[in-house]
């Protein structure tokens, strides 16, 4: 793959040719990282036809997920950031943790390059992100900005409003299993130990327990 890196230049049509009849040979993420971008990315960047991209963002193949969405580092670099947001957004479904962090990863880098696209996306899908493509999306972002987009707040209407901490314990066990649960436990009777009342205090022990 290092090879091809170092050849694209000479022959960038028969380069990414090879590397697309080959993708069953890319089969981790390091290997995916240290040639899409540089590949196909590359390829893309001053041509209009993107659709491999979208072919490779909707196979079940989760490394050619992985090309389609790492590859559009590139286009960011290129300050083109349209497909790298299109992929994330056919993502926000996906179950692989590689998948969530790689378009995480992908979602920082656009805010690097301009942090008000990244945060108005955010905005628009922050409370059905996967929790592990949010985190990775805001790294760079300030403490207090990481805690407001953290802050799901359909969720807690949905979830506090009038079910309280059962539905809250019952959504942490969801999202985290068992560990959600022995969590939510441990931190509850922390509060009913300071004398908090948990029916007046749901929505305090709900951001904490977001904060985590």
């Amino acid at each position: 793959l290092l090879v091809l890196v170092r050849k694209f230049a000479k022959s960038p049509e028969e380069i990414v040719a090879f590397y697309l009849a080959h993708t069953a040979g890319i089969n981790n993420w390091d290997l995916v990282d240290l040639s899409a971008p540089y590949v196909l990315g590359r390829f893309l960047c001053d041509r209009h036809d993107r659709s491999v991209l979208y072919d490779l963002a909707g196979s079940s193949n989760i490394w050619e997920q992985r090309i389609a969405i790492v590859s559009t580092l590139a286009l960011i670099r290129d300050s083109q950031f349209d497909d790298t947001l299109k992929i994330a957004e056919a993502f926000l479904s996906t179950e692989h943790d590689l998948i969530m962090k790689a378009t995480g990863w992908m979602l920082r880098e656009v805010g690097k390059k301009d942090e008000s696209v990244l945060s108005e996306f955010l905005e628009k899908y922050r409370t059905v992100m996967p929790r592990t493509m949010l985190r990775y999306a805001i790294e760079r972002f300030s403490p207090e900005r990481r805690r407001y987009f953290l802050t799901d707040f359909k969720t807690m209407e949905n979830f506090l409003y009038p079910n309280g901490t059962d539905a809250i314990r019952e959504e942490l066990v969801r999202r985290y299993g068992k560990d959600g649960g022995i969590y939510f436990d441990r931190l509850l009777t922390f509060f009913v130990s300071q004398g908090h009342d948990t029916a007046i205090d749901a929505e305090s022990l709900y951001l904490e327990l977001l904060g985590r």
